[in-house]
């Protein structure tokens, strides 16, 4: 994982990367890096877009996700 701009990156590499999150701010980036367990969770959380999927959070808030593409 990185960090950049408030975006958290996914499985980072020489090439570039797999896919990426973005936040607020790059603070909360650091929380939802930090509070991101692979055994337990599927993604980290507190974020508002994933890029690849165009899922929105609002907020960050879960349960306000909608798709926008």
């Amino acid at each position: 994982m990185s960090i950049s701009n408030g975006r958290l990156f996914w499985d980072v590499h020489q090439a570039g990367y797999q896919d990426f999150y973005c936040y607020d701010s790059v603070e909360l980036a650091v929380q939802g890096m930090m509070s991101f367990d692979p055994a337990r969770d599927k993604e980290p959380v507190g974020w508002h877009r994933h890029a690849s999927t165009g899922r929105r959070r609002p907020a960050g808030d879960a349960s306000k996700e909608y798709i926008n593409m």
